[in-house]
């Protein structure tokens, strides 16, 4: 479930209630604000269920684009951890202020969402 990790602080809408991700090929990665309202900001474009997930999504003008985005999201067992792996590539107007707030966005989600969820203390 994604909207466990997927904080509000990297939301677009001061409405949104929450991020969904439908975990399928053609499935949507979607800010949900209610009302049959939001935003789609991917679409899944492939899925091995134990360690990649892909997505195209797209950056509008008003947030620094517009651009293409392709993200790959791997999971690879060394031992007994697992690496976490995202790659995220953006085709189009790519600014100085749009590379700095995906940045910033990636390392929120990863490190204070995601993070606490997955990390086990010895």
């Amino acid at each position: 479930d994604v909207s466990r990790w997927w904080l509000a602080a990297c939301f677009t809408h001061p409405k949104t209630k929450k991020v969904i991700l439908e975990l399928k090929p053609g499935g949507l990665l979607y800010e949900d604000i209610g009302n049959k309202e939001g935003f789609v900001w991917a679409t899944i474009t492939g899925i091995h269920a134990e360690n990649t997930l892909l997505w195209k999504g797209q950056v509008p003008a008003n947030l620094g684009g517009p651009a293409l985005s392709f993200v790959n999201i791997s999971l690879e067992s060394k031992g007994q951890q697992t690496i976490l792996q995202v790659t995220e590539v953006i085709l189009g107007e790519v600014s100085d202020n749009l590379l700095n707030s995906l940045n910033k966005h990636w390392e929120t989600l990863l490190e204070k969402g995601l993070r606490p969820l997955v990390t086990t203390k010895n």
